[in-house]
């Protein structure tokens, strides 16, 4: 009887520790992180490592698309690649829906 409840008690503890080994956590990034100045001016090696080769591709947006990431820290990001050559021709529609979606990263 007890061997049987010392078994069931190490398969539980063994399955506990290797599904939250496998898991990974996301830190949150606020505005005023000393590492969010470090990747302020990423470069594009960067960004492309960090968004796994622009795989993630989160949504498409008129003129740009938007991609998720994962930096080294494990602070999730948002990257945009647009066709936009001037502050003016970033539409308030495209900027409400890349707000949107900042709001929700995940989907």
């Amino acid at each position: 009887m007890h061997c049987g409840f010392v078994f069931v008690a190490l398969l539980a503890a063994y399955i506990f520790y290797y599904s939250r080994r496998n898991t990974s956590t996301v830190v949150p990034l606020c505005a005023t992180s000393s590492i969010l100045a470090d990747y302020c001016h990423a470069r594009l090696s960067q960004l492309e490592k960090a968004c796994e080769r622009f795989s993630n591709i989160i949504d498409t947006l008129p003129g740009c698309q938007l991609y998720k990431g994962t930096l080294p820290c494990g602070a999730e990001i948002a990257v945009v690649s647009t066709s936009v050559a001037y502050a003016g021709g970033w539409s308030t529609t495209v900027e409400a829906h890349f707000k949107n979606k900042l709001k929700k990263p995940s989907t």
